[in-house]
């Protein structure tokens, strides 16, 4: 959900917008209703949600070439546990994504992206056997993507776009202090 304002009355060639959007998410429960008999699942439960806020503007560099900057404010939500052993805890992150868009022709856009790590931290999030508490981050990683859109179709109507983006995995934080 978001809003944008073009900023082209002011004599500035760009848009300004803001927006509430559901990053990412997951989660799974049982309490007593796993599918198999007297399975250790039987009492877990858990959830992860991401909601962000974001701010972004896009400045027309040329007639061909659009470059544009977002930050995002994530909170994120983690209830990771046994159901009788864990709380839900939170967390505040904030990631900057770039990105330029370059018109080839009037049907073809190309596009690139960058993003940087959205890193949360949850506190005492997960209950051990021994009764101790251990924190939990999950990262989402930084990210590099690149697009192509065709708007040539039934009059321009239909846009046909397609992404590759790759996810640098490796500087995530992704369960680490558990394994440790």
């Amino acid at each position: 959900i978001g809003v944008t304002q073009d900023l082209n009355s002011l004599g500035v060639p760009g848009t300004l917008g803001i927006g509430l959007a559901g990053l990412s998410g997951g989660g799974a429960e049982y309490r007593g209703q796993a599918p198999l008999v007297n399975s250790p699942v039987n009492d877990v439960s858990g959830e992860y949600l991401v909601l962000g806020v974001n701010l972004g503007a896009g400045v027309e560099v040329t007639e061909e070439l659009s470059a544009g900057a977002t930050m995002t404010l994530g909170t994120g939500f983690s209830q990771l546990g046994l159901v009788q052993s864990s709380a839900m805890v939170h967390d505040y992150a904030l990631r900057g994504t770039v990105g330029v868009a370059y018109d080839l022709n009037p049907c073809n856009t190309l596009g690139a992206y960058y993003q940087s790590k959205l890193g949360f931290g949850f506190p005492n999030a997960f209950r051990l056997p021994d009764e101790t508490y251990r924190d939990i981050n999950i990262d989402q990683p930084q990210t590099i993507g690149f697009g192509i859109a065709n708007r040539r179709f039934l009059d321009g109507d239909l846009l046909l776009a397609a992404d590759v983006y790759y996810k640098l995995w490796e500087n995530a934080d992704l369960w680490q202090d558990v394994m440790e």
